[in-house]
């Protein structure tokens, strides 16, 4: 990559980090995931930057062009009233996620010129504690570096 990784997933985090106001968001917030069954209670909500792959391509001979995958997953305690709409503890962030990830003037999210774009790409998956006894969302994202 043209730049260091960790400045890029720093700054993708911090991105994250950024889309709540002090106090108003995660109970953790971390680049190192873990499974929702090791999140204490104390802990919930919580939010986990999982960095899943990469990718390398040459679009121009000689430039390499890497296209990284990441996961950003928010999880939730669900209520143990069945009549409670979980969905509604959980959009608040995804909304608030989606909206911190909006591109600048020039029409893509370069986090400061770090990257060439980074989106939302392809399907939030979301479970509202049916699968498990922990609610939450999986927000799929990919950057793009090089060329």
């Amino acid at each position: 990559m043209n730049v260091p990784r960790e400045q890029i997933y720093n700054a993708l985090f911090g991105l994250a980090q950024s889309a709540f106001a002090a106090g108003s968001g995660f109970g953790i917030m971390s680049r190192q995931p873990q499974l929702w069954t090791n999140v204490k209670p104390g802990d919930f909500p919580a939010f986990f930057q999982w960095e899943v792959s990469e990718k390398a391509d040459q679009v121009t001979f000689g430039l390499t062009r890497w296209e990284a995958k990441v996961k950003w997953m928010v999880f939730v305690q669900p209520s143990q009233n069945y009549s409670d709409v979980v969905t509604a503890r959980m959009d608040p962030y995804l909304d608030a996620l989606e909206k911190a990830l909006e591109p600048d003037a020039g029409g893509k999210q370069t986090l400061g010129g770090l990257v060439a774009n980074v989106w939302v790409d392809g399907t939030v998956l979301k479970d509202v504690g049916v699968l498990s006894s922990t609610a939450g969302f999986m927000m799929p994202l990919t950057i793009i570096t090089g060329q």
